[in-house]
């Protein structure tokens, strides 16, 4: 692998990184401004309404019948300002399910299309970091 293809890699992977960590930081600020209605729940029961809302979502989603993960993301930032994991082991199935349609529908977009993802994914990042210095 030439120099050029292992910049190339890293800045892709930080770019990803950096997506998801800016997202997660986005849930976070919205679930505060709504009023953090899951603050009072015991971990045991976030844990237990995170198992059944993500089942819920993974069902929707795979059935085509939704894709709001509105619910998920709120609960995913009550877990991030507890700074605990969600019960992903719990929902293992799931995932695998979640995976084999991401898989399915990744693999259905043309070339163009997943290089025009990647190209916004990492644009966003660069665009950002030129913002900070």
């Amino acid at each position: 692998m030439s120099d050029n293809d292992q910049d190339g890699e890293e800045i892709a992977n930080r770019a990803v990184h950096y997506s998801l960590a800016k997202s997660g930081m986005n849930d976070v600020t919205a679930y505060l401004r709504g009023g953090r209605k899951h603050q009072i729940l015991p971990d045991a029961a976030l844990e237990d309404l995170f198992i059944t809302t993500f089942k819920g979502w993974v069902a929707a989603v795979t059935a085509g019948t939704s894709n709001d993960h509105t619910a998920l993301d709120e609960i995913g930032a009550e877990f991030q300002l507890r700074k605990i994991e969600p019960p992903y082991d719990k929902v293992s199935d799931e995932m695998a399910t979640l995976t084999a349609k991401t898989k399915e529908v990744f693999e259905r977009l043309t070339s163009d299309e997943r290089d025009r993802i990647g190209s916004d994914i990492i644009g966003e990042y660069l665009d950002d970091l030129d913002k900070q210095q």
